[in-house]
C-alpha cells in the first residue's frame, strides 16, 4: 500500500476516473493524510484505502465509496456522508458528531465504539457491528437494522421510527 501524505499529490489520470469521472483511490495508505479540500472527496471511490485517524471534519464526501476502508478513529464530524457506502469498513472508535448519514449504507461495517449523531434518517446498518455504541436519546428513523450486532449499546431513550429490525 503506497503511503500518500496530500491526496491533491496523487497524480490525476484517466484510469483512476471511472465513466461518470468519479475518482478513484482505491488501496492507497492515507493515513493521517493532509485532507484540505473537498474538490477530491465527493464521489471519490476510497475501498481498500487506510484512512485512519485522518481529519474529515466538516467535509463534503457525498456519495463516496469505502469499502473495507479502515477509517477507525477517523473525526468525520458534521462532514456530508449523504448515499455514501461504507460496507465492511472498519469504523471503530470513529466520531460521527453531527454527520449528516441520510442513506449512508454501512453494511458489514465495524462502527463499535464510535460515536453517532443526534438524528439518522434513511441510513442502512445491517449486520453491521454497533458493540459499545451510545445511541442514547438518538432518533433513528427509517433505517434498516437488520441482523445489527449492539451487544452493551446504549439504547436507553432510543426512538426508532419505521426502521427495519427484524428480518
Amino acid at each position: 500500500m503506497k503511503k500518500i501524505k496530500k491526496i491533491a499529490d496523487i497524480p490525476d489520470h484517466p484510469n483512476q476516473r471511472d465513466l461518470i469521472g468519479q475518482r478513484k483511490y482505491q488501496g492507497l495508505d492515507l493515513r493521517d493524510s493532509d485532507i484540505n479540500t473537498d474538490e477530491y472527496l465527493r464521489r471519490a471511490f476510497l475501498n481498500d484505502t487506510n484512512l485512519s485517524g485522518v481529519n474529515f471534519s466538516g467535509k463534503d464526501l457525498q456519495g463516496a465509496g469505502f469499502n473495507n476502508s479502515n477509517l477507525s478513529d477517523t473525526n468525520l464530524t458534521d462532514a456530508n456522508l449523504s448515499k455514501c457506502v461504507f460496507e465492511n469498513a472498519d469504523l471503530r472508535g470513529a466520531d460521527l458528531r453531527g454527520a449528516k448519514l441520510s442513506e449512508a449504507d454501512f453494511s458489514g461495517a465495524n462502527l463499535q465504539g464510535a460515536k453517532l449523531p443526534k438524528k439518522i434518517i434513511y441510513a442502512c446498518f445491517a449486520e453491521a457491528c454497533l458493540h459499545n455504541v451510545d445511541l442514547s436519546h438518538r432518533i433513528l428513523e427509517d433505517c434498516d437494522m437488520k441482523g445489527a450486532k449492539m451487544e452493551k449499546t446504549n439504547l436507553e431513550g432510543t426512538k426508532f421510527i419505521r426502521c427495519r429490525i427484524l428480518g
